[in-house]
């Protein structure tokens, strides 16, 4: 009960601080909006490649769901890399 309870604080504690940011986010101008979605979709990438190569490495049984993840990484990074993930403004 007390694992689920300080789970439950940890989650509320991030969104928490997701939301304090987000706020602060709608006053940046749309270079800096487009400069932190730019590196949010790197590091969003990285972390699928990063994920999919650790279930690939400990997990014999799933290598189709990793190599899956690991392809989606792949295509964000190139995606972002080629600007094709830019919003048309």
């Amino acid at each position: 009960m007390e694992k689920m309870s300080f789970i439950m604080i940890v989650l509320f504690l991030f969104v928490g601080i997701a939301h304090f940011v987000s706020l602060k986010v709608i006053d940046f101008s749309v270079e800096k909006k487009n400069r932190l979605r730019r590196i949010f979709l790197y590091f969003y990438g990285m972390i699928y490649v990063v994920f999919g190569v650790i279930q690939l490495v400990y997990t014999e049984n799933q290598v189709n769901i990793s190599s899956l993840q690991i392809i989606i990484g792949v295509v964000f990074i190139v995606l972002n890399y080629l600007k094709k993930l830019d919003p048309k403004e």
